[in-house]
C-alpha cells in the first residue's frame, strides 16, 4: 500500500488546492501517470504517480485546500487497506491551522476556515500595475486570471454570480466573449 502525498511544491508554499482528479477509484495507475491537478497562488501543477497499482481510495475531494504532506490517495493491490491514513490526515489538518478547507470530504470532519487573502501578490500583477487587479479575496487559477485580464472580465463579478470558491478557466468560459 502506497500513499500519494501532496508534495511541498515550493519553500514558501505550504498549501495547494486539489483542482481536479484525473483518475477514479479502481483505475490502474502506472509510474508517471497524472493522478491529479494541483493549484497554488502562483501556478498549476500535474501530480504524477511514483507508484504502480490500483487507485484504492481518494482522501480529498476536488476544490479542497490542503497542506503539504496531506495523503491525497492510496494506491495498492485490491483489498489492501491503510487504517491510519485518515487519522494521519486529521492530525495534519489540526496542526495546519487556518488556511485549510475541505469541500465535501466526509472522511475528514475537522474543517478549517477558507483561505482569504494570503498576502501573496501574483507576479503578473507586479509587472503590469496598469491592469485592474482582482479582489485579493477572490481565488482564481493563474490561467483564469490571465483570461480575465485579457478579456477585461471582473473576477469579483464571476465569483458573485457563480459562487465558485476557486475560479478556473471552466468557470470563466460563460463570461468569455463568443467568437
Amino acid at each position: 500500500m502506497q500513499r500519494i502525498l501532496l508534495p511541498t511544491l515550493d519553500v514558501n508554499t505550504t498549501h495547494a488546492t486539489l483542482t481536479a482528479w484525473h483518475k477514479k477509484i479502481g483505475d490502474t495507475i502506472r509510474v508517471g501517470d497524472v493522478v491529479a491537478e494541483l493549484t497554488t497562488d502562483k501556478a498549476a501543477f500535474e501530480l504524477e504517480s511514483t507508484f504502480d497499482g490500483t487507485l484504492l481510495k481518494m482522501l480529498a475531494s476536488e476544490k479542497s485546500i490542503l497542506p503539504s504532506g496531506y495523503i491525497l490517495a492510496l494506491i495498492g493491490a485490491p483489498g489492501e487497506n491503510d487504517a491510519t491514513a485518515e487519522a494521519d490526515n486529521a492530525a495534519l489538518l489540526a496542526s495546519a491551522g487556518d488556511g485549510v478547507q475541505e469541500f465535501g470530504n466526509s472522511e475528514v470532519e475537522n474543517r478549517k476556515s477558507e483561505v482569504g487573502n494570503l498576502g501573496v501578490q501574483n507576479e503578473a500583477q507586479k509587472i503590469q500595475p496598469s491592469a485592474p487587479s482582482p479582489q485579493p479575496s477572490i481565488r482564481a487559477t493563474p490561467k483564469a486570471r490571465r483570461l480575465a485580464q485579457l478579456h477585461n472580465i471582473d473576477l469579483a463579478l464571476v465569483h458573485s454570480q457563480t459562487g465558485a470558491a476557486l475560479i478556473d478557466e471552466q468557470t470563466l468560459l460563460p463570461f468569455l466573449p463568443k467568437t
